[in-house]
């Protein structure tokens, strides 16, 4: 009990140590399953050979060599498949196995099923503990074969020799000689001294010498080195003997080392016939052979666990006939000693556990499948261990079923996963505790949720909490959580006093103020006066720890566990943190309980707070350090549409949209609990319905320890920018799937003939691919004659409104296509200039069905009725001689109409485009009787009875006419253009509902920085002025964090505003002379301060090849600079930060290229994040953002700024070993020259008059804000002293006062009720003498142009809200000064 806390660092050691402990168990496992493998999988003979003659198993290899079947293998004796000229020499190895002996490499002949020979060398041991052999065999018969035939060969060759040698001697037969010579194998004669004599062909080829060098070599020359004195021995031997046989190695002409076997015999008394062959190959097939037997034997010594051989016999009795040495470790007996007795074994298996063996045992023998499975054992020795068994079932000849396998020891593996089991439930455990603690309200919640989390999670049968009553120093029970059953009513009360009710782990806990625990409840003499009924309720082991608060012990937590020794020191450890967890919660409870009181006090401050936030223009509120709402105003109410009270708490969350409320509430968690700040958009359903879209923001508020007290936040009204994007985003929608559906080619040009966008699926009709035609005119894409026909279509629909039917044709690479042209103007651009949508229609098919009607009559008639346009041929009284099916169609004639001939079209068919009804004289068939001419491209509508809408038609119409030039028949055309008519206007909408979308996002852009910069000018204006006066120092840090959040929140409302200007490409450079030195200088000084602050080095390089004056927006490249500074200063925290410019080309005399880059020896970046960090809104990791703050836009506005300046952010880093992020831009040198006058003149610009020296001036102070004119009326009084200040709350209180008091200068605010500051400005202008007047425009907006837009009203001058008292200084010296 007295054992020292276990860190968590050596907590998670242990669990490491246990899982490479685990690992380890399952390596073994592996090496049994490739030990199982190489047994199945071997092509060497592998079995287990009975005392008795007959195998008793076989591995795979012995059906594929024999070609038996396993069962006729198994059943029939050993012998019987031998050759029969084998068997004695087999059956007497055999004794000599049984006698002790291991036989090596025995070989014996086994006929095969289909009666050929194969030779085996077997490798064979006893097993004399199991009656049986384990033998391994590898057909050898190849070799076999050959040195029988060898053998034969040499016999007769050497017979054939004598015979030959003596015809030689006698008669020099040529026939021997050629024999000789193309002998397969080395054939050689030598003398008594050993020379050679005569070689044949082969050997000159074995040996690689020619004949005249062998001729010049004794026997021994060709052995290595090493052999050669052996060589000399083995001569003498055959001079003795006559005869000499053996193998070799001898060494090539090239320097091989090759194996040869030899046989020399005496022919005469001084000659000897001698043959050699190569047996290399043989020797290396040997090598591999002895090297892969003695793997075998290596990974069958070395196998984990018991292997083991069971046999279950006929009367149901089980026994070992084999067991390997580790028989003793696994189960605690020899194998003498349970060969024949299994019931030892068995009688030791768990209670639970010995069914399901017994159950698995008597599967495997019927149904032949693997035994496999875990069981628990009670080792003789070792007490309780865990087995794993895993072997395979084989039919004897005699009907039993023996299983040979393996068992292994895996109770340290079980341990582990049990141990692994419980940590991970006791870190749950203290993690649902730690997260409990933050969100309990109360004492009682945080008792409740604490034995329940301890019961539910900790997975205690049992727990409680109970408080000491000082009275009678008993413990008073709390709060139970479990299977208690009436536990803590029925015992005895316990004691905090040393008496036997006392002595329990509950009362020594709090007598002694340290942890303690029974961990056997039925034997600890202890836990006598309740011992009987926590064991009825299965409670075994218990624990009890002191609960202190503020030092001193108040109560007692104590568990109770169903098992004995459950209490180690992972979880006395872990549960010691939980209690310290939960008295930590209760200090923070009192302590929340002093801070209410202590809120009391500054009261009086927080109702003047609270009326500031009344008159808020935006909702605002409040909570307490666990996200709790506490207080929202009326504005916020408005907004959300719920009450006060039903705001307070979470109750805030039943307004919002059930798609956004689990989202946002997580966000909003996540946020509290990280201590950071919140931004989210999501949406409120009022009462009534309404859905408001808001953005809601908080940041913690902190106390004098810089502790978080709550959160501080504020709600804007979004909605009517989240309906003007939806509206937006639905126009675009529906505008791609317009476009898509146009089968037409669309272009937009302008009145020159420029192609400025397209859209088609059809890319095969195009010329040219879009990328080579965009931006460039019909004159440099088109043919001369297509291009002027398009150009003259362009003029007609500017002079017309329209143009239509004008056909060109182009010869593609599918051949020639005819095209037909409709365009019609768009509205005019910003540049006033005006573009048209140009349609061109494939008519290709339509020319050649033209061309096929000139051919046939018949196919004419046919064509029209398929043509996608309706045609009807007039007679010249107007009646109806011919119309196709779409005419019928567009018309809405019926057939009974079509088949008279004297149906004629009544007035009041057609439209004009105005919608107008078409008068009949108007009609085109009557035009072109009246005029004899033809109409082209005549539009027309046809109210449609039946689906009540209104069918466009583009007309076209000829007359035919006679010899006499009269006309006898008038052809009419329709073309269905309502889907054109309707896309124009559909284009015509969407194009103005875009732009008003785009000037909605503009307003309200500029109305969120005005409503967001206004409330804060207030804030960090009266702050400043604080922190100037003499405050205590804690009030001076809340000043200083107010400020500082003030000030980031006006950073990060620019950053936004940069953004968005950027996106819609409304930032635009300013080029301008600047000096990079001085620039670069004064970005580094920025950030000396902070750099000191972290004793981090600053260092700035400019190599000398780098300009001093460039032409470049300075502002923006400042921006870039200083913001990648200062995110290496935020996130490094040792070593230095250098900036860095290089000229990279200095040889052009106009432009040099430079590069900068910020390096820094911080946090570094991962590589997967090198890309993720430039995306908008988006740092890291969220770690980042909760340790370092920021937007996440600053990288993203630098690489935009970038772009603009035609480069790119770069980044290189390594995690852990710091950045360097890089740019370079090509700048154009500036012809700098140093002008006396212009300094002088900007000096005196400068300078800046004493203000002791003005007097009796009077500032009219123009402002609707009560608080921003409290603080301009503050500042200007602190800055001039002497001044008078008139105030006027619009522009209509501003013209008054100006006529009455006649000021010196004016401090005009811009967005107020009334009458504005630009028209407040412009009347004043109107007056006499105001000219000389300086109105100076101070105002939240802050937008592109605000400041060109006050100066063109009448303004003199422009300061940004928030007010800084030195900017306000510098304006008022420089144009009172001048006034």
């Amino acid at each position: 009990m007295n054992e020292g806390k276990p860190t968590y660092e050596e907590l998670i050691k242990k669990i490491k140590n246990q899982e490479l402990e685990i690992d380890r168990l399952l390596g073994h496992k592996q090496s049994i399953d490739n030990f199982e493998f190489y047994l199945k999988e071997s092509q060497d003979l592998i079995c287990i050979v009975g005392t008795d003659g007959f195998f008793k198993e076989i591995n795979p290899a012995f059906v594929t060599m024999l070609g038996y079947t396993e069962h006729e293998l198994l059943q029939n004796p050993i012998v019987s498949f031998m050759h029969p000229d084998d068997i004695e020499k087999s059956s007497a190895e055999f004794e000599k196995v049984l006698g002790g002996q291991t036989s090596i490499a025995f070989e014996n002949r086994y006929l095969k099923k289909n009666n050929e020979i194969v030779t085996i060398e077997w490798t064979v041991t006893l097993a004399s503990s199991m009656g049986c052999m384990y033998a391994i065999g590898r057909n050898i018969q190849d070799v076999i074969s050959k040195k029988q035939i060898e053998d034969t060969l040499k016999a007769k060759e050497l017979a054939e020799a004598n015979y030959k040698l003596k015809l030689v001697e006698e008669e020099s037969n040529l026939k021997f000689k050629t024999y000789i010579e193309n002998a397969p194998d080395g054939v050689f004669v030598l003398d008594e001294k050993g020379n050679y004599l005569e070689v044949n062909k082969a050997s000159l080829e074995f040996t690689g010498h020619s004949k005249a060098e062998l001729l010049g070599m004794k026997f021994g020359d060709l052995s290595i080195p090493e052999l050669k004195k052996e060589a000399e021995k083995k001569f003498k031997t055959l001079l003795k003997t006559g005869s000499l046989k053996g193998e070799t190695k001898s060494i090539t002409k090239k320097g091989e080392v090759k194996w040869r076997s030899f046989n020399i015999l005496k022919i005469s008394e001084n000659r000897f016939l001698g043959f050699d062959r190569d047996i290399t190959e043989n020797k290396k097939a040997e090598e591999q052979l002895k090297a892969e037997r003695d793997k075998f034997v290596k990974i069958a010594a070395t196998s984990p666990g018991l292997i083991y051989s069971m046999r279950q016999n006929k009367d149901g009795s089980f026994s070992y006939p084999y067991a390997s040495n580790a028989i003793d470790d696994i189960y605690g007996f020899s194998h003498e000693a349970i060969e024949n007795n299994a019931d030892k074994i068995f009688s030791l298996i768990h209670p639970e556990d010995i069914e399901r063996v017994k159950k698995s045992i008597l599967e495997t023998k019927t149904k032949l499948v693997p035994l496999k499975g875990k069981y628990r054992y009670n080792h003789p020795t070792k007490g309780l261990v865990w087995h794993e068994v895993n072997s395979l079932p084989v039919v004897e000849p005699e009907g039993t079923v023996i299983c040979h396998g393996i068992i292994t020891d895996i109770t340290d593996r079980i341990r582990v996963e049990e141990k692994l089991m419980k940590a991970n439930r006791l870190y749950f455990f203290i993690s649902q505790i730690n997260q409990m603690i933050v969100r309990t309200p109360d004492e009682e919640t945080l008792f409740r949720e604490a034995c329940t989390i301890a019961v539910h999670l900790g997975k205690f049968k049992m727990a409680w909490i109970g408080l000491v009553d000082e009275a009678t120093k008993k413990i008073i029970p709390t709060m139970i959580a479990g299977e208690d059953q009436g536990y803590l009513s029925v015992i005895k009360p316990i004691s905090i006093e040393d008496v036997p009710e006392g002595r329990g782990p509950t009362g020594t806990a709090l007598r002694e103020g340290k942890y303690f625990y029974c961990n056997d409840v039925e034997n600890d003499l202890n836990m006598l006066p309740w011992r009987e009924e926590a064991v009825k309720r299965g409670y075994l082991s218990s624990m009890s720890l002191p609960i202190l608060k503020f030092g001193k012990v108040i109560g007692a937590f104590t568990f109770y566990a169903g098992e004995k020794n459950f209490f180690d020191a992972e979880e006395i450890a872990l549960l010691e943190e939980a209690t310290g967890d939960v008295a930590f919660a209760l200090e923070n409870l009192e302590k929340e309980k002093l801070r209410k009181k202590a809120e009391a006090l500054v009261l009086e401050s927080e109702q003047r707070y609270q009326k500031l936030t009344e008159v808020s223009p935006v909702g605002i509120f409040r909570t307490d350090a666990s996200g709790k709402t506490t207080y929202v105003n009326q504005r916020w109410c408005q907004i959300a549409g719920i009450t006060f009270e039903e705001a307070m708490g979470n109750g805030w969350l039943r307004a919002v949209h059930l798609e956004d409320s689990a989202k946002l509430f997580g966000n909003w968690k996540d946020a509290t609990a990280r201590r950071e700040k919140s931004l989210s958009e999501y949406r409120f359903v009022r009462p009534d319905g309404s859905i408001a879209w808001v953005m809601g923001q908080a940041i913690p508020e902190l106390n004098s320890e810089n502790e978080i007290v709550g959160y501080i936040g504020t709600t804007t009204d979004i909605t009517e920018r989240k309906q003007a994007e939806e509206e937006f985003n639905k126009v675009h929608k529906k505008m791609e799937a317009v476009l898509d559906a146009i089968p037409d080619l669309l272009f937009e040009v302008d009145i020159r003939g420029r192609i400025y966008s397209y859209h088609s699926r059809r890319d095969d009709l195009l010329a040219l691919p879009a990328e080579l035609f965009l931006g460039k005119k019909f004159s440099e894409v088109l043919p001369p004659e297509a291009a002027d026909l398009c150009l003259l279509a362009t003029k007609e629909a500017s002079v017309k409104g329209f143009s239509t039917g004008m056909q060109y044709s182009l010869q593609l690479p599918d051949g020639l296509h005819w095209f037909e042209l409709s365009l019609a103007p768009m509205l005019e651009t910003e540049d006033h200039d005006t573009h048209f949508i140009c349609l061109s229609r494939d008519i290709t098919a339509a020319k050649q069905s033209d061309y096929a009607l000139q051919q046939s009559e018949g196919r004419y008639r046919g064509l029209l009725n398929n043509l996608d346009a309706g045609i009807l041929v007039h007679a010249s009284d107007t009646s109806i001689i011919f119309s196709n099916q779409k005419a019928a169609e567009l018309l809405e004639l019926k057939e009974n109409q079509l088949k008279d001939k004297r149906f004629v079209l009544s007035e009041g068919k057609f439209l004009n485009e105005d919608n107008s009804i078409m008068p009949l004289e108007k009609y085109p068939v009557n035009e072109i009787l009246n005029t004899k001419l033809p109409v082209k491209n005549f539009i027309l509508g046809v109210k449609k009875k039946l689906k009540d809408d209104t069918v466009w038609l583009l007309v076209n119409g000829f007359p035919i006419v006679d010899e006499k030039g009269k006309i006898v028949e008038v052809v009419i055309s329709f073309v269905d253009i309502t889907e054109r008519k309707l896309l124009e206007i559909e284009i015509t909408k969407a194009k103005e509902q875009a732009e008003a979308a785009n000037k909605a996002k503009t307003d309200f852009l500029a109305n969120m920085s005005h409503e967001i910069r206004t409330p804060l000018n207030g804030i960090i204006g009266f702050t400043h002025l604080l922190m100037q006066s003499n405050l205590e120092d804690s009030q001076s840090e809340y000043m200083t964090t107010v400020n500082e959040s003030a000030n980031l929140l006006m950073h990060i409302v620019n950053d936004i505003l940069d953004f968005s200007k950027i996106e819609s490409g409304k930032l635009e450079l300013n080029i301008e002379e600047i000096d990079l030195f001085k620039l670069t200088n004064q970005v580094v000084d920025l950030f000396k301060y902070q750099a000191n602050q972290k004793e981090l080095g600053l260092i700035l390089t400019i190599n000398d090849n780098v300009p001093q004056y460039i032409l470049a927006d300075g502002v923006r490249l400042k921006q870039v600079l200083v913001n990648l500074m200062n995110n290496a200063v935020k996130f490094t925290s040792i070593g230095e930060i250098r900036l860095d410019i290089d000229g990279i080309d200095s040889s052009n005399e106009e432009y040099s290229t430079l590069k900068f880059s910020v390096k820094d020896t911080g946090i570094g970046i991962k590589k997967i994040n090198n890309q993720k960090i430039f995306n908008s809104f988006v740092q890291e990791d969220n770690s980042t953002n909760r340790k370092f703050g920021g937007t996440g836009l600053g990288l993203a506005i630098s690489n935009q700024l970038l772009k603009l300046m035609n480069s790119k952010l770069e980044l290189v880093s390594h995690y852990g070993n710091g950045s360097n992020f890089f740019f370079v831009i090509k700048f154009k040198k500036s012809n700098h020259k140093k002008n006396k006058d212009s300094e002088l003149k900007s000096i005196e610009g400068e300078t800046i008059v004493p203000l002791e020296s003005i007097s009796d001036k009077r500032v009219l102070i123009v402002e609707d804000n009560r608080i921003n004119m409290l603080l301009a009326k503050k500042l200007v009084n602190t800055i001039i002293s002497n001044c008078t200040i008139v105030e006027a709350t619009d522009g209509n209180e501003a013209i008054e006062e100006f006529k009455k008091e006649k000021p010196d200068i004016i401090l005009m605010d811009i967005q107020m009720p009334n009458k504005n500051g630009y028209e407040a400005t412009d009347e004043i202008r109107k007056m006499k003498e105001s000219d000389a007047i300086p109105i100076i425009a101070i105002t939240a907006g802050i937008m592109a142009g605000d400041k060109e837009k006050c100066i063109e009203a009448g303004m003199n001058d422009y300061l940004p809200k928030p007010i800084i008292q030195s900017d306000l200084e510098k304006i008022l010296r420089k144009w009172v000064y001048k006034n």
